[in-house]
């Protein structure tokens, strides 16, 4: 297990993970790009704590709103590969 500094905005946090050092860079991108988001349709200068929660909580809406249509997306994909698999097991047992 390593240890990882990520930077979120202006906060730095220091975490212990089994993931490689890219992949931690690519969340840290991925969580800033979406808050950045939210920031940019806000369309507001204020940076004050309230503002950075509210922030912060859309921005983890969008990404859990990200994860929950790949994970439906990749449950229908399951069952795509499930029926063209028994269509393969029926023809070669025929």
């Amino acid at each position: 297990m390593s240890t990882v500094s990520v930077h979120l905005q202006d906060r730095s946090f220091t975490l212990r993970t089994d993931k490689s050092y890219q992949y931690v860079q690519g969340v840290e991108q991925y969580v800033n790009e979406k808050v950045e988001e939210v920031q940019s349709r806000r369309n507001s200068k204020v940076h004050d704590e309230r503002a950075l929660l509210d922030d912060a909580l859309l921005a983890c809406l969008m990404i859990a709103d990200d994860y929950y249509s790949l994970k439906e997306e990749l449950e229908e994909y399951k069952k795509e590969l499930s029926t063209v698999s028994r269509l393969l097991d029926h023809d070669n047992e025929s």
